[in-house]
């Protein structure tokens, strides 16, 4: 390998010792674009200039010289004798490009593209085919702009065509398309020359945008998004991956194919003759291998029309190239380069002219299948470390290899020689020291830290913000300066020391804008009756309770033994108090003190409560400061507490741990544990303490717990024995008139009393008695009882009665089932049929009568009445009469005569034919007068009337109104 120094410690360094950033190499010449200390870039241009490519006139004297037989005519290009060769590096000065810097360069065979930072495009060199995308103007023509209308981002050159990608997406082709390689239809399959940019359809690629592009010797390869790999071109050697013209000398793919659709493209280079794809399968390769170009020895010297397959993650872990994911793929005209992410780099393929670093076969025609590896230290020169060097970039020729090898610069935190801040002549990188820093690798000078920001100890990567409390006024300090003492700051990063403020003495406070939690200058003094113990105070405290203090106090002074004050924020030794004694509490602790309760106790002096004793101790008195066990439940001891306990006497007891004996009070008797005392059952009484309980005495009750004496029975309740709890009321018909009484009278007949009655009360006239009753019952049917007191009811002489409990025998009646009928839908004006039936309760004498009222009903013209037995035939005990039966004037009874005494009781049936029967007026029957009655004059029965009460009903109707009537009873 030959080193292209440009390392500062190489004095012999070209290109101005300046960072390459690119480098694009063609057959027979390359270009590089550097990066000088200020960041301004350069581009440069070495090799062979025959055709102008270097950006400088075309060199004279060429001769004759085939040396590519495979151009695009058949015609052999010619080679420069001599002075074509320019091995030092001559700048395409920015004037060359417009006035701007270069970005981009790429070189083809015998061109050079230039990309410059606004994304113009300049071309030069060879243009027989119009691969510059401009018309030619003479041999070694100065870079032209093409002037594509747009900005571009990328170029890719073949042998004799190009490929321009914009930013806007749009990809351009100029130069040859003898294979179609310009993805268009335009001159395709000829050797016309395309100078003028042909716009590739984005249809051709499914309308998805253009990511990425390049170009191999006569084919071309586009990734599009989606991760879509597109090739078309020369397929000869199977370069595209598509059978399609495959090992045709003349044939052209001159529509884009989409290649490798089962995975995802990653990346891709095209070379003279093979081209290498990454996917996220693995690496392929197709086309040529007569070299090794593709790592497949199956096919060793042979050529591949689809794809195949190299290595990926799945099948080997990527052993073929040392474990690591391949990072950037190059190809020349027959071998290639492969770059991992480890930072290692691979070659297989042609080394007839040395381009894979190998000096074991350099030169000769072998087949170099297998990845081999070219280490850092193997490019560089005697003395290289691998930790010193590393290899940043490849790029393949036509024959050659160019890789960009940098020296590891100094890291962050340490700075190095300039302009690329790289380890001196001795290897050693020198630290930031304090007060400085360095955030990048490469570093030729540490950065001061700012104002408020320190770097405390050597190869610093960054400047921390001085805490809180300290500062640094000038750049570049080691540590930030401390404030003061009893001072604080409002937040980190100070660089100034008046930031520092004064925190508040003892005694004052600040209780507004507050710094941090504490109060600073300007201060308060606390007021009398409060304190500040400590610096920095938001507010002063109320002095506890038994101290005092004055205006600005630290502290609070004790009021001494044995005294108080009554509250805490006391103002003076006038409000110190004696305080209650221990024993004693009071208000405050000082006023108004008393005995604590036996079982409490106070552990000190002023105390404002007591506190219990707790557990089974109680206290031998109130006041007692000591406490001791107390005597159990149902025991007694010298003040209550042992050890001396024994057991309460007769009728007493002791409820509480600790407490005295004690009587049980009238009512109640002491538990069998004599813990408690129990009230006397209901139904029992306890007149005095100490007796046993009694059963109440016969007339007497005791309904609650604990009687100290039994009651009376009350009017209308009694007890027959002995220990009754509630007296009972007196059944129906018994009363008891109080008194204690012990049994219940009866109710004489006559008379009734409902249960719980204290007398008995009279039945009134229409009820009666015969014997206890809680209520006297009514006379029933054909029965009445006149007078007050009744013993029973008397029967009605003749007839019955209506209703139930009958006071009086004008109540008894003597028509029963007295039942009226009309014709369905009569009409006013019309004859209507009239049925009357009744069944009297009563002896009818001869010649007696029976009156039916029929008020303003008539017959008409030889209408008749007709009397039936209760057998349907003609009555034989009865005769009927009318009179006023004109139609003028309408009568209103009709008699029925009796006529032999022995009618009483018989059932009577009265009939009016329709035919010939009652006529409704038109008039309809007057709202004030009666309907049907029945009425007697026999000597037996009522005088009164009895109406029919389903007769006619009151209301008006004209002529064409009808008339229903239902039957009923009476």
């Amino acid at each position: 390998a030959l080193l292209f120094a440009n390392d500062v410690a190489n004095k012999g360094g070209k290109l101005d010792n300046e960072v390459v950033k690119a480098v694009a190499v063609g057959s027979t010449h390359a270009a590089a674009v550097t990066e000088g200390p200020s960041g301004a870039l350069r581009a440069w241009a070495f090799g062979s200039n025959e055709k102008g490519e270097l950006g400088e006139p075309a060199s004279a004297g060429a001769q004759a010289l085939c040396v590519e037989p495979d151009s695009p005519d058949g015609v052999c290009s010619t080679a420069a004798a001599g002075a074509s060769f320019n091995p030092t590096p001559a700048e395409i000065a920015p004037a060359k490009l417009g006035g701007e810097e270069a970005a981009q360069v790429r070189a083809g065979r015998y061109t050079t593209y230039v990309v410059t930072g606004t994304g113009a495009l300049y071309s030069f060199g060879y243009n027989a085919y119009g691969q510059l995308g401009r018309p030619s103007q003479g041999a070694g023509d100065p870079p032209v702009d093409l002037g594509v209308g747009r900005a571009v981002r990328d170029v890719a050159a073949g042998w004799y065509h190009a490929l321009v990608l914009c930013t806007d997406g749009t990809l351009l082709s100029f130069g040859s398309n003898l294979y179609g390689q310009l993805g268009v239809g335009a001159n395709a399959g000829t050797a016309a020359a395309n100078q003028v940019p042909l716009a590739v359809p984005a249809s051709s690629f499914g309308g998805r945008a253009v990511q990425a592009v390049a170009a191999g010797g006569q084919h071309s390869v586009v990734l599009a998004s989606e991760s879509h790999l597109y090739a078309f071109g020369y397929n000869l050697k199977g370069q595209l991956g598509v059978v399609e013209q495959y090992e045709a000398f003349a044939g052209a793919v001159s529509v884009p194919a989409r290649v490798l659709v089962q995975s995802d493209v990653l990346a891709v280079a095209a070379g003279g003759w093979h081209t290498l794809v990454l996917t996220s399968a693995g690496l392929f390769g197709t086309g040529s291998n007569i070299y090794g170009q593709l790592a497949d020895p199956i096919i060793a010297g042979n050529s591949k029309s689809s794809l195949s397959f190299i290595d990926s993650e799945a099948s080997s872990g990527w052993a073929l190239f040392g474990g690591s994911p391949p990072a950037a793929l190059a190809t020349g005209d027959q071998h290639s380069v492969v770059l991992t992410e480890a930072g290692g780099m691979w070659v297989f393929g042609s080394n007839r002219y040395g381009q894979l670093a190998r000096p074991d076969n350099a030169g000769s025609w072998d087949f170099n299948a297998v990845p081999l590896q070219v280490t850092v230290c193997e490019l560089e020169a005697v003395g290289c470390s691998a930790t010193d060097y590393r290899i940043a970039g490849a790029t393949a020729g036509g024959s050659n290899t160019f890789v960009r090898v940098e020296r590891n610069p100094c890291p962050p935190g340490f700075f190095g020689v300039p302009p690329f801040g790289r380890p001196g002549p001795d290897g050693v990188c020198a630290p930031c020291p304090p007060g400085q820093f360095g955030t990048e690798w490469g570093q030729s000078s540490c950065t001061k830290c700012a104002l408020g920001k320190h770097a405390t100890g050597p190869n610093a990567t960054s400047c921390t913000d001085c805490a809180r409390g300290t500062y640094a006024e000038v750049r570049g300090q080691g540590k930030c300066t401390p404030c003061p003492g009893n001072t604080t700051m409002r937040g980190n990063g100070s660089s100034d020391g008046t930031d520092c403020l004064s925190l508040c003495r003892e005694g004052y406070y600040a209780d507004t804008d507050p710094v941090n939690g504490l109060g600073v200058e300007p201060c308060l003094p606390c007021s009398a009756g409060s304190f500040a113990l400590l610096r920095g105070a938001l507010a002063c405290e109320a002095c506890p309770k038994g101290t005092y203090s004055g205006s600005g106090a630290g502290s609070c002074s004790p009021c001494g033994q044995n005294r108080s004050t009554r509250a805490a924020g006391s103002v003076g030794q006038e409000d110190c108090v004696d305080m209650c004694r221990e024993g004693e509490f009071g208000a405050f602790g000082v006023d108004d003190c008393a005995p604590c309760e036996r079982g409490s106790y106070t552990p000190g002096p002023g105390f404002s409560l007591c506190v219990p004793c707790g557990g089974n101790l109680t206290t031998r008195f109130p006041g007692d400061t000591l406490c001791l066990p107390a005597c159990g439940l149902g025991e007694v001891g010298m003040f209550g507490v042992g050890p001396d306990c024994v057991p309460c006497g007769e009728g007493e007891v002791a409820g509480q741990e600790g407490s005295l004996c004690q009587n049980c009070s009238a009512g109640s008797f002491p538990s069998s544990d004599r813990t408690e005392c129990l009230p006397c059952i209901p139904g029992t009484y306890q007149p005095a303490p100490g007796v046993p309980c009694a059963e109440c005495p016969a007339g007497t009750e005791a309904p609650f717990p604990g009687a100290t004496a039994c009651a009376e029975c009350l009017a209308g309740t009694y007890a027959s024995g002995e220990g009754t709890d509630a007296c009972a009321p007196c059944p129906d018909g018994f009363v008891s008139s109080g008194g204690g009484a012990t049994a219940c009278g009866d109710c004489p007949p006559g008379r009734y009393a409902p249960g719980g009655s204290s007398a008995c009360r009279e039945c009134i006239p229409g009820t009666f008695s015969a014997g206890p009753t809680a209520e006297c019952p009514p006379c029933p049917l054909s029965t009445y009882a006149p007078l007050p007191g009744a013993t029973s009811c008397q029967d009605c002489p003749l007839g019955t009665t209506l209703a139930l409990g009958a006071a009086h025998v004008s109540q008894c009646v003597g028509f029963l089932s007295a039942y009226v009928g009309w014709s369905e839908g009569a009409q006013a004006g019309a004859a209507t049929r009239v049925d009357l039936s009744f069944s009297p309760q009563m002896v009818i004498l001869p010649g007696e009568h029976i009156v039916v009222g029929l008020p303003l009903f008539f017959l008409p013209a030889g209408g008749r009445v007709e009397l039936l037995g209760g057998d349907g035939a003609a009555s034989t005990a009865f005769e009927a009469y009318f009179a006023n039966a004109s139609l003028d004037t309408p009568f209103n009874h009709i008699r029925i005569v009796a006529r032999d005494g022995n009618a009483a009781q018989a059932s009577v049936s009265l009939s009016v034919p329709a035919a010939a029967g009652v006529r409704l007026p038109a008039q309809g029957t007057p709202r004030d007068n009666p309907g049907l009655t029945l009425s007697t004059d026999a000597r037996s029965g009522p005088v009164n009337e009895l109406p029919i009460n389903n007769s006619a009903p009151v209301g008006s109707f004209d002529g064409t109104a009808r008339l229903s009537l239902s039957g009923g009873g009476l």
